[in-house]
C-alpha cells in the first residue's frame, strides 16, 4: 500500500467510527429510562482508548526523530500531553 491509500483508509475508517458513535449515542439519548450520568466502567475504557492511542502514535516518531533538539522538543510535548492530562482529572474533581 501506498501513503495515500493508506491515509485514505485511516480516514475512512475514522469517518465509520465516528458516525457509529454518533448514532449510538443519539439513539441512547432518545430513551428517558437511562442515567444521565455515564457509567464509571465506559469512562475508563474511554480514557484507556485515548491514551493508547496518544502514546502509541508519537513513541515510533520519537525514536525515529534525528538531532538532539528535536528528540528533547518530542519529548516535551509528549510529556506534556501526560501532564494535561492529569490537570484535567485534579480540576474536574476526579
Amino acid at each position: 500500500m501506498t501513503f495515500d491509500t493508506t491515509f485514505a483508509y485511516i480516514v475512512l475508517s475514522t469517518v465509520i467510527i465516528s458516525l457509529i458513535a454518533f448514532i449510538g449515542v443519539f439513539t441512547l439519548s432518545m430513551n428517558d429510562k437511562l442515567p444521565r450520568r455515564p457509567h464509571p466502567a465506559l469512562v475508563s475504557f474511554s480514557a484507556g482508548g485515548f491514551i493508547y492511542t496518544a502514546t502509541t502514535y508519537p513513541v515510533p516518531e520519537i525514536k525515529e526523530v534525528t538531532g538532539v533538539k528535536k528528540s528533547i522538543t518530542t519529548l516535551l510535548v509528549f510529556d506534556g500531553s501526560i501532564v494535561l492530562m492529569w490537570f484535567t482529572k485534579i480540576v474536574s474533581g476526579g
